[in-house]
């Protein structure tokens, strides 16, 4: 957990899990075979076993599959209150992409059956994509941050699942995208500035809100949910329209950082300049309002519903404020008390 996963954007934590797999690869010869296959168990009522995926491969093409799922589809995954760069285990993406009753059922059927369908695309390389199916349930998930949980007025959202989701349907889009598109440029494992694309541009636009007003929330003590949060499943159906909206309601929170002097914003941290960091994420918002202008000049219809691409955007901005490798000077310093 001390591990500084910001410093080299988590290719050491991919390097790592690589290193472990090569581990067991070098106790097997290089003419061995390893077979995969997926057993369902027989029903309670008896009857055989029977085996639903079946699959051989020599030693240096297993570990290669395995080498090229961990590059397609590792991002950041939430692990213990801390961030670690991989792709998703199949019960962490079964979390999402499967309802809480399909989850829990006693006979994991949903479970086996999903599971039969993600093997082949970790056990068979680059020519084998992700169901596209998957990765839309993903992002439609991830773009909920009440599912299942609506929390009362004035109580904390549940974050950590919230989370969760959207570092599985970060990843499974990214994956999706590198099989899919493999001559196109692939995702960057960190904030990528260039990207005009307008749904990235859009899920930057809203982390940038979303830090601006959690900030100014901070500063009163109230730990309630953003409107940025609030307004999420309304911002990637209209998000043009959404942002209106949103850009009006953050009017009081950046009134309350327009102080020049430091601020006490918990126990650990002291914002050393609102005022500046305020400046900072209006000059942001502008900038990313300007790639829009831009792309509506070009014909870009701007209000249509977002794609799964909005949730890079939005995550790596996140991020990127989280690691703060992104911002020019240190806005907020923790404190020694």
């Amino acid at each position: 957990d001390k591990i500084d996963h910001s410093a080299d954007l988590g290719l050491k934590t991919v390097e790592q899990l690589k290193k472990k797999f090569h581990g067991y690869k070098e106790k097997l010869a290089a003419n061995e075979q390893i077979s995969l296959l997926i057993v369902d168990e027989p029903s309670k009522t008896g009857g055989r076993m029977s085996l639903t995926f079946y699959q051989e491969k020599l030693r240096d093409d297993y570990f290669r599959d395995l080498d090229e799922w961990q590059d397609d589809f590792a991002w950041y995954q939430e692990y213990k209150s801390s961030w670690i760069f991989s792709a998703p285990s199949l019960e962490r993406i079964a979390e999402v992409v499967l309802t809480k009753t399909e989850f829990e059922d006693k006979d994991r059927k949903s479970r086996r059956q999903l599971y039969a369908r993600l093997l082949p695309v970790i056990s068979g390389g680059k020519s084998v994509h992700i169901p596209y199916d998957l990765v839309q349930k993903s992002f439609q998930v991830a773009c909920n941050p009440f599912v299942n949980y609506r929390p009362e007025a004035g109580e904390k959202i549940r974050s950590s699942n919230w989370q969760r989701n959207i570092g599985v349907a970060c990843a499974l889009y990214k994956g999706w995208h590198a099989r899919k598109y493999p001559s196109q440029r692939r995702y960057s494992m960190s904030l990528d500035t260039q990207n005009r694309s307008r749904d990235y541009i859009f899920g930057r636009l809203l982390a940038v809100a979303e830090h601006l007003e959690r900030t100014a929330l901070r500063i009163a003590n109230e730990t309630r949910a953003t409107n940025a949060e609030n307004y999420m499943q309304h911002f990637v159906m209209r998000p043009f329209h959404t942002w209106e909206q949103l850009e009006t309601n953050l009017k009081p929170y950046k009134d309350r950082l327009r102080k020049d002097y430091p601020i006490r914003i918990s126990e650990k941290f002291v914002l050393t300049s609102p005022i500046g960091f305020l400046n900072n994420r209006e000059n942001e918002i502008n900038q990313l309002i300007c790639v829009l202008d831009d792309l509506k000049q070009e014909g870009c219809d701007l209000d249509k519903p977002l794609e799964p691409e909005f949730l890079l955007g939005y995550h790596s901005q996140k991020m990127a404020y989280r690691n703060k490798s992104n911002q020019p000077e240190q806005e907020v310093t923790e404190t020694h008390e």
